[in-house]
Order: C-alpha cells, then structure tokens, then sequence
C-alpha cells in the first residue's frame, strides 16, 4: 500500500472508506517505514494529502474540532491494521507561538491534561519516532514542545516562524491570491520571515533533541 485516504464522512473504523493515492503496480503497502499524515481540511494545508510519499496513511479532517483522542484512537487503527509501529506523524495545520492544531486548540496552559493520551501516541511510535510540525510559530512553544517529547519519546520538529505550504503566487508567478494551486510543481515551502526554503534546504527551526535530520515524507 503507498498512501491510505481517510476523510470525513464516515467511521475510519470502516476501512472500505479508505483510498489509495499513487498506488504502485501491487496496490498494496511495500513494507517500508509506515507514516501518517494529517491535514487540516479547512484550508490550504488539504493539499498535502496528494503528493505523499509510499507508506503514508492521510488522514484529512477538522483539526480544530475532532479531538485529541480521537487522533490518537484512529493511529492505533493503523498501527494495529499493519501490524507495524509507525515510524513519523507529520501534522499540516494551524498554529500560534502559544498553541497548534491537534484535533483541538491545545496550548500552553492546557496542553498537562492530555499527557496520557500523548503517552498513548508514543506507544505506537518507532524506537526512532517523528513528529513534524507544520503549523506557523509553534516551535516557539518549547516548554510545551519538551514535555510532550518526553511523554511520548518522540522528537519533534517545529518552527518558530510563520511557516507553511504555499502556492506559486509567492513565488511571483501572479496567481489569483483566492486560488490555491496543489499542483506539486508549484509547492513550495516558505518561510515568510526568512524566504523559500525546497528540497534539502528546508528546515526546522526547533527539535526537542537537538538532531537536525527528520524524516519528510512529502513528494515536494
């Protein structure tokens, strides 16, 4: 299996809801690392979904109200379906410097209440496990961002920027601003503070270790 389509509509429990993006001549999973993707469906961050690379489970839903535990829940679904521990999570959704998207506004003040779901998360994670932040500023959050590298055992990846997947227009190529491009010759990953970042140039400005090499899991 290259890259598993959840979005909402329907139990992800029912696996007939499930799609392959950009299968190979199997169809199936190539028993590489498994990885799972979440986009928030709302706005421009739905676009990643497309261009995954193999072995991504995506998952595109409502990353402001669906809840926590309910991310949790559903990658325990996978890992359980696979019968393989997943190696990197990557999240494509909204944030702040106090606070990201994670199925709900978790933040600075709040963030305590959901160790054990976090502790959850890690136990389905790879010895080596990842979690890449791409929502705007939240490597600011590092207090926040440490412990819940430490419940988990994974590190995590994140910026202090305002960060994201953007269209060519940025690039000055004059696109209508109401239009979002997700053709992936046309994606790129910009640093509005700091400029355009592709390829092996991109980076993050915070990791819970201190390690710089993280796993992208995206064709662009």
């Amino acid at each position: 299996m290259y890259a598993s389509y959840y979005s909402g509509g329907s139990s992800p429990q029912d696996l007939a809801q499930w799609v392959i993006y950009n299968p190979g001549t199997d169809d199936r999973w190539s028993g590489g690392l498994l990885n799972v993707l979440w986009c928030h469906r709302l706005d421009h961050n739905a676009g990643f979904g497309e261009y995954t690379k193999e072995d991504v489970v995506v998952f595109i839903e409502d990353m402001s109200s669906i809840g926590f535990g309910n991310m949790v829940d559903w990658m325990t679904l996978v890992r359980d379906y696979f019968r393989q521990q997943i190696s990197t999570v990557m999240v494509a959704a909204n944030g702040t410097s106090t606070s990201w998207q994670m199925g709900q506004w978790m933040d600075t003040s709040n963030y305590t209440s959901f160790q054990s779901d976090w502790e959850r998360w890690g136990s389905l994670m790879t010895a080596d496990g990842q979690l890449i932040s791409l929502h705007s500023q939240t490597g600011n959050a590092t207090t926040m961002l440490n412990a819940i590298a430490a419940w988990s055992v994974m590190d995590i990846f994140a910026n202090t920027n305002t960060t994201y997947s953007s269209w060519s227009w940025i690039n000055g190529t004059g696109r209508d601003p109401g239009f979002w491009n997700y053709n992936i010759r046309n994606m790129v990953w910009t640093d509005i503070d700091g400029g355009s970042t592709t390829g092996s140039d991109r980076f993050f400005e915070h990791t819970t270790t201190g390690i710089p090499n993280y796993r992208w899991i995206l064709y662009y």
